[in-house]
């Protein structure tokens, strides 16, 4: 998709510098330009247009980007969390199954886990 875009930002300039350089001195030439910009600017409004459900009000698709990837980063930070807490819980299950005469310690810990 980068490559994708890189590709496309330099079809854009390409087109933007003939159109400079043709300066409408060929009709043809000015006519099938203007028609490549259409459709390039056809192209980008497409291509926003389909993120505009996944945008807040005045955020554009980077600023989205850059808000999906620090929510991402914040429930994976929240499910590590979770997962040492359910280790914990699991060891201290086994212990209290093998009859570990210190688990009503514990126990109070995993409360303690549990609620903070």
């Amino acid at each position: 998709m980068a490559n994708e875009t890189n590709r496309q930002g330099s079809t854009e300039e390409n087109l933007v510098k003939r159109l400079r350089d043709n300066r409408g001195d060929d009709p043809a030439v000015t006519g099938r330009l203007e028609e490549e910009a259409a459709n390039a600017l056809a192209s980008a409004l497409s291509k926003l247009a389909a993120c505009e459900p996944y945008l807040k009000e005045d955020e554009t698709p980077a600023e989205c980007i850059e808000r999906n990837r620090k929510d991402a980063q914040v429930t994976l930070t929240l499910l590590a969390r979770e997962k040492r807490k359910n280790e914990q819980i699991t060891d201290w299950v086994r212990k209290a199954s093998e009859g570990d005469s210190s688990i009503q310690g514990a126990f109070i810990e995993i409360e303690a886990i549990c609620n903070g």
